[in-house]
């Protein structure tokens, strides 16, 4: 997976895109 994406939900960032949780 995306590393970046990861960091982005576990940041809060793609908290409307709970996709890869």
């Amino acid at each position: 997976m995306h590393d970046e994406l990861i960091k982005a939900v576990e940041a809060g960032e793609f908290n409307t895109m709970p996709v890869i949780h």
